[in-house]
């Protein structure tokens, strides 16, 4: 292999140097991250280096796509060389052949198919060829399609991504010939952006004084629990159903839930009205079941609990949110209120002819509604009171 000579230095020290060599007269590129410091060459370095492998290895070979020659060592990557200019480079004029980006969308839509996501296209991967044609290149963030939910809602979130990235690159080099689709996936924003919006940024978790009471009070109580608590196995056992149905009920409807902006008469909302609150009836019960108190004062707590849901939280939200809503939606929200339940969910899925569904379970919402925190607090309790129940909690 030729010296030859760098591509690029990487715009910082936690990106690979990329050379341009020569391998038995054929131009091939590789990514080396050998001269980087120790976390990047050998921890952080042949992990990206290894998605990129997988996923040009998913690809197979196909035009458009870099093909994986060699692989010298954990921090090194040789792929072939794909011969074009980055968009970036080219000027925002004209200087594009026609149809263009309806190529670079067939592409990526071929490689969705194969089951990657490039995740971060940007005008720097995409390759105009001297045939006019795109190229992708840089898959070291990919994400590759799985089994299992978690993987396919990342798969999802990373092929919206690419799509939506595609379309600003055909925004800013061809605004005129926008699709409709393209235009109203521009309107909103990225998944990753509306997930980085559900970590940071938040509203308060309360509105006014008395909601920050309130929510002050349940994490009060829950201290005390988790402080007094000495639960027996069987104790566990007998919670952890309601908490694992309460606790996945709440997340399924935070992926639906808009807030007030749009009628969520579809997933969890079919059946029930309220699914949240059914999902922290169901915690409630979950956990008053597992927290073993003195004297089963656990079970005191827990019908009290009982009585403020039904007497006071549940009535005063009803009446709260669906005055709002009825505000908001008017006949739709009849409908909807005539056919389904407050709390208890219907057997059969409801179904209105006029109102549109939400578009499924969205990862965004879900963030944005920041239920990963009640997640969290949930799996951190199950831990602690199963810890406790085999005697190996250090608390």
């Amino acid at each position: 292999m030729s010296p030859g000579e760098v591509l690029s230095e990487g715009r910082n020290r936690t990106k690979a140097r990329v050379h341009l060599r020569t391998v038995d007269g054929r131009r091939v590129v590789e990514k080396d991250y050998s001269g980087r410091g120790f976390f990047m060459r050998r921890l952080l370095g042949p992990l990206l280096l290894d998605r990129e492998e997988r996923a040009l290895r998913l690809l197979g070979g196909r035009p458009g796509f870099p093909v994986v020659l060699e692989r010298p060592s954990r921090d090194r990557l040789v792929m072939s060389f794909l011969d074009g200019v980055p968009l970036g480079r080219l000027p925002r004029d004209g200087a594009l052949p026609a149809g263009f980006f309806a190529r670079l969308t067939a592409l990526v839509e071929s490689m969705h198919a194969l089951g990657v996501a490039q995740g971060d296209i940007g005008s720097g991967d995409v390759l105009l060829a001297p045939d006019g044609r795109p190229s992708l290149v840089d898959f070291s963030v990919s994400v590759r399609r799985g089994r299992g939910w978690l993987r396919r809602t990342w798969f999802q979130a990373a092929a919206e991504q690419d799509r939506r990235r595609v379309a600003r690159l055909h925004q800013r080099w061809a605004a005129d010939d926008l699709s409709a689709e393209e235009r109203d996936r521009l309107a909103h924003s990225s998944p990753w952006r509306e997930a980085g919006r559900g970590l940071r940024a938040l509203p308060p978790l309360a509105k006014g004084p008395a909601g920050q009471a309130r929510l002050v009070g349940v994490f009060l109580f829950l201290a005390v629990l988790a402080a007094l608590a000495r639960p027996t196995p069987f104790d566990v056992w007998l919670g952890l159903p309601f908490v694992v149905a309460g606790g996945s009920l709440r997340a399924w409807a935070a992926g639906y839930l808009l807030k007030t902006r749009a009628l969520a008469v579809d997933g969890p909302y079919a059946f029930t009205r309220n699914p949240l609150y059914l999902g922290r009836l169901l915690l409630l019960t979950g956990f008053g079941l597992m927290a073993h108190l003195p004297g089963h004062t656990n079970l005191y707590l827990l019908a009290f609990g009982y009585l403020v849901f039904f007497a006071y939280y549940l009535p005063r939200k009803l009446r709260v949110e669906g005055g709002r809503l009825r505000l908001t939606h008017g006949s739709a929200y009849d409908r909807w209120e005539a056919g389904v339940p407050a709390l208890l969910p219907r057997v059969t899925p409801y179904r209105d002819p006029i109102v549109p569904p939400t578009g499924g379970w969205h990862l965004a919402r879900f963030m944005r509604n920041r239920e990963y925190m009640m997640l969290a607090m949930e799996a951190g309790l199950v831990t602690l009171f199963a810890l406790r129940a085999t005697g190996s909690s250090p608390i």
